[in-house]
């Protein structure tokens, strides 16, 4: 598992408040491929994706090979 974790928009505005006490626009990634939260595991393709420990997440997105 690895430290870049997907997230959907309400769970990055919730850890945006949570860890920084602000909300800004996140950099996201054009066209992403559907991937599930790392916080609340519903599907996103928001493009959004957090570096945070995989082990500290409920739904942690397994390593891909190349």
């Amino acid at each position: 598992m690895g430290w870049t974790q997907p997230m959907c928009g309400p769970c990055w505005r919730a850890f945006c408040l949570g860890t920084r006490g602000e909300i800004h626009e996140p950099t996201v990634v054009v066209d992403a491929d559907p991937e599930v939260c790392c916080a609340c595991g519903t599907l996103t393709v928001e493009g959004v994706f957090v570096r945070v420990d995989p082990t500290k997440v409920p739904f942690p997105r397994e390593e891909r090979d190349g």
